[in-house]
């Protein structure tokens, strides 16, 4: 009966307990509180859950800060669509972890630090201009540690909605104006520069395409 689960959500995973779900291949959904340093990958080489769906994966505040390297733990299933990550650091093989997921539909960053290479965690910039998610329809960037933001207009080829709440975001990269299919972007608690970005972008792809076609929505401007 077990290995029929299809659900396993809200788990608090540590050392002692860091295999448990690996029993049930045929898992759809997964939930996990990672609470230790890992010791080992958090999904099985080769790959065993073929039908996972869903993933979603939620750093221990006080944990967060010691989680730089952990990305070496986390190469995920290649059949993920959706992917949920609170309070880690995006570094560079983290983002490219998630870019691998050819099939990745919807992404939430909850709480994230970007720290690529060569930066300092000061100037706390997220630059993914080389790097394309290639069926991304859905970004939410949930009050993210990050103050620039650096994307070209095939890092996000397909993305259809963006929503961007709290954090320090200044701007939206110009290049989504060039995402052909991007029709929404939901703007809460935003900082006024992001807001302006946002219109700019609206009104860019008015004058490119003489269609009003992107849905701007902003609340609660800081």
């Amino acid at each position: 009966m077990l290995e029929n689960m299809k659900t396993f959500c809200d788990i608090r995973l540590d050392n002692m307990n860091a295999r448990l779900w690996w029993r049930f291949p045929n898992l759809k959904e997964v939930g996990l509180q990672v609470e230790d340093e890992p010791k080992f990958p958090l999904f099985p080489i080769p790959e065993v859950h073929t039908r996972l769906q869903s993933v979603s994966l939620k750093f221990s505040l006080n944990k967060v800060f010691n989680s730089v390297g952990w990305e070496r733990y986390f190469v995920f299933p290649s059949n993920i669509r959706h992917l949920y990550l609170g309070g880690c650091f995006l570094m560079e093989d983290m983002v490219l972890n998630i870019a691998r997921l050819k099939k990745l539909e919807s992404l939430k960053l909850h709480v994230g630090f970007p720290l690529m290479r060569l930066q300092s965690f000061r100037k706390r910039s997220w630059d993914v201009t080389n790097v394309e998610f290639p069926a991304l329809k859905y970004l939410g960037l949930f009050l993210m540690q990050m103050k620039e933001w650096k994307a070209s207009e095939e890092s996000f080829p397909v993305l259809e909605k963006l929503v961007i709440r709290g954090g320090f975001i200044k701007e939206i990269p110009p290049s989504f104006a060039d995402i052909p299919t991007l029709k929404r972007i939901e703007l809460s608690n935003y900082m006024e520069s992001l807001g302006v970005s946002a219109m700019n972008i609206k009104r860019e792809i008015e004058e490119n395409t003489g269609c009003d076609s992107l849905h701007v929505l902003a609340v609660n401007q800081i």
